[in-house]
């Protein structure tokens, strides 16, 4: 490996794409080791011992090959990333937009019933141990890996916009199980990019997707049918101009503070890290100079979670 990276900063491309190979390799692994063991699980605990598994070894894998790359001699690459005080103030325009994209989103739902029924059957068959697993450990493993090593790497290097782009699609491609998820998970991904990359905060990201999770779980449980599920606004705004109105009101939300907001990161975000530490504030250019570093022929390249 050393051989063949040699003097590519890091991320380069083919750091990408063994990214994508960990993905694709941990779900395999985890199904593997769970077949091997013979024990018949309940449906409920199967799925969440898979996903647990899988995004441990994912996570395992990536810090450790992180951890490598960045030349560091230890797992500790950049978890000083990781405590930094949330943005109560973006937590909560995360969540607001969060839900715009469910708003916008809606519609897909007619397009492919089936589909969305598919997924629907699989809500209804979680049990308490999956739905724990998708409010509480989903929203941690999902940031750490996809934002947090995804689009913060990338973004110290090649800019915000490729970098929420990137982990977008690949965010969408691991939801690929039910096709009518991939946009609004890739309008999601674009979303907690944009919460990450602002506040460099994985944990804010983390409370927006955990808000998100837990309000899909709790309406789907106290959905009296699959029809207000399938398209739960309309179901409760009967009045077709007010549900437009609200709807314009999502999607212009949604489309505003996202080209607003990644134009400014945009210019945050340069190839060099002198620009992009010219940049911050006092306190934070002196945490940066303190985080494990690279040295490429571009210069100094801070990486940070």
């Amino acid at each position: 490996m050393k051989g063949f990276l040699k003097g590519k900063s890091y991320p380069w491309s083919a750091d990408i794409l063994v990214y994508i190979l960990f993905l694709v390799f941990s779900s395999v692994v985890s199904g593997l080791v769970l077949y091997a063991t013979g024990i018949d699980f309940p449906g409920d605990t199967l799925m969440s011992l898979n996903y647990l598994l899988s995004f441990g070894i994912l996570l395992a894998l990536s810090f450790a090959y992180r951890a490598v790359r960045i030349g560091s001699t230890g797992s500790s690459a950049g978890v000083a990333g990781f405590m930094r005080v949330s943005n109560p103030k973006m937590a909560l325009l995360g969540v607001a937009m969060m839900f715009a994209v469910q708003v916008v989103t809606e519609p897909l739902t007619n397009m492919a019933p089936e589909a969305e029924r598919s997924y629907y059957d699989m809500l209804s068959a979680m049990g308490p141990w999956m739905v724990l697993t998708s409010v509480i450990a989903a929203p941690i493993a999902e940031e750490l890996f996809f934002r947090a090593v995804l689009a913060g790497d990338v973004a110290t290097v090649r800019g915000a916009v490729p970098a929420a782009f990137l982990s977008s699609v690949i965010f969408a491609a691991a939801h690929f199980s039910h096709w009518v998820q991939v946009v609004p998970a890739f309008l999601g991904g674009l979303v907690l990019a944009y919460v990450f990359l602002s506040t460099r905060s994985v944990w804010c990201a983390v409370f927006v997707h955990f808000v998100n999770n837990l309000v899909s779980q709790l309406y789907f449980l106290y959905s009296p049918s699959y029809e207000s599920f399938s398209r739960p606004l309309y179901g409760m705004i009967s009045n077709g101009l007010v549900y437009g109105l609200v709807y314009a009101t999502a999607a212009m939300l949604l489309v505003v503070v996202l080209v607003i907001g990644y134009v400014r990161l945009s210019r945050r975000y340069g190839r060099k890290a002198e620009s992009y530490r010219a940049s911050e504030p006092e306190a934070v250019v002196e945490a940066v100079e303190e985080r494990p570093r690279i040295i490429s022929e571009e210069g100094l390249e801070d990486t940070y979670l």
